[in-house]
């Protein structure tokens, strides 16, 4: 009977720790790329942290010899397709909460807002436009020339948009992304990553 109970025993603890190895290993470890090269020539921003849940971030970058002009390439990998990424252009010189930025998503639409510290004002709603490439892993460039006080917007080198506004004075560029909440995005399992280069 005791033999019995001892193989008994060494079963149920052997199919216990498959199962529970298995149970651990099929959780996907916490990482974060933030704002790092990604080998190919792009800037790259992963994460699959669940603190970042509604969390935006943004990056400014060099824009040299291009003043008044603001130029990127950007395209989402994975993270849910109707959050916004894109570029920050026409940055206050003196002040990183004074900007416009330029949002597209993977299911073809972009929106232009203006940001001066708690503040943010809509310039224009989110908008479908064909001139944008679609679904996971599509490139597209976005592009502002400033004269004055109008900006000119393109998406794909076609014109898209116009604005006048003179209300922030700078000339700085940089990178956004948008995380959604935990009823967006599905962290662990799925990290939200997304690459920029400048044109």
């Amino acid at each position: 009977m005791k033999q019995y109970f001892s193989l008994f025993l060494i079963i149920f603890l052997a199919f216990f720790i498959c199962v529970n190895g298995t149970s651990q290993s099929s959780v996907n470890p916490i990482f974060e790329i933030i704002w790092e090269s990604d080998g190919s020539g792009c800037i790259q921003f992963s994460t699959n942290n669940p603190e970042y849940y509604g969390w935006s971030w943004w990056e400014f970058v060099d824009n040299p010899n291009k003043r008044n002009t603001y130029e990127i390439e950007c395209r989402r990998i994975s993270g849910n397709d109707r959050m916004g990424y894109g570029m920050i252009f026409g940055a206050s010189n003196t002040d990183d909460s004074i900007y416009y930025f330029l949002m597209i998503n993977n299911n073809g639409y972009y929106c232009i807002l203006k940001k001066q510290g708690p503040n943010e004002t809509i310039i224009k709603e989110w908008t479908l436009s064909e001139k944008l490439n679609i679904g996971y892993d599509a490139v597209n460039t976005l592009k502002v020339i400033k004269k004055g006080t109008t900006f000119t917007v393109f998406l794909n080198n076609r014109q898209v948009f116009k604005f006048n506004d003179k209300s922030i004075n700078g000339d700085r560029l940089g990178y956004w992304v948008s995380i959604g909440d935990k009823d967006f995005e599905s962290f662990p399992n799925i990290p939200v990553d997304i690459r920029f280069r400048q044109k």
